[in-house]
């Protein structure tokens, strides 16, 4: 028997099991009722959460306060530009940070995921080839963006929680708040204050 007999039985073999177990072998396509249509118009749209976000737009001067693990804290400066893409479901943030004379370039996306009904945030950088990724879901304080996530690096590939607060409550500042840990170990490790 040749090779081509053989995978002709295998696939007429293929196709008398489907039909014995009442499968049919060309699945057939699943359409959309009026209903779930509606439901994909409506998730298309901007919500109220968008509007919050765009406050992160414009030029910023940006003061971050670090603290390293030996407690010792430090600062450096550095500008963010901010702008809305895509009819503003995202902001666009471009970082250029002086860090203890090191120039890093970043740039984060965040937006409103109005299917999983949570804010999304994805950071990339100049010191890294990967990227570093967080969400949460609107608190009873609107313009608090609280989210988590795992930060990966060199020292813990595998990952680590951290958690990342926005404020804008003022328009003409923006306050960010990074911890690193989880529970009882969670540690403050940096604080940053944009401002016009």
């Amino acid at each position: 028997m040749t090779t081509r007999n053989v995978s002709l039985l295998f696939v007429l073999a293929a196709l008398c099991l489907a039909a014995a177990f009442g499968q049919d072998p060309k699945p057939k396509q699943r359409r959309p009722d009026a209903a779930a249509l509606q439901r994909a118009r409506e998730l298309s749209q901007t919500a109220p959460q968008h509007e919050v976000l765009r406050r992160l737009g414009g030029s910023w001067k940006v003061l971050l306060r670090t603290t390293g693990p030996d407690g010792a804290a430090h600062e450096d400066r550095g500008s963010v530009a901010g702008r809305a893409l895509l009819d503003g479901r995202y902001v666009a943030l471009d970082f250029e940070l002086d860090l203890s004379g090191n120039e890093l370039l970043a740039h984060q996306i965040v937006g409103f995921d109005t299917l999983k009904g949570v804010y999304t945030a994805s950071w990339r950088d100049t010191a890294t080839t990967w990227s570093v990724d967080c969400q949460g879901a609107p608190t009873d304080e609107p313009f608090v963006i609280g989210m988590r996530g795992t930060l990966v690096d060199a020292l813990t590939p595998a990952g680590r929680p951290f958690r990342l607060d926005l404020d804008v409550r003022d328009r003409a500042e923006v306050r960010v708040t990074i911890w690193e840990g989880a529970g009882a170990d969670e540690v403050q490790v940096q604080e940053q204050r944009w401002t016009r």
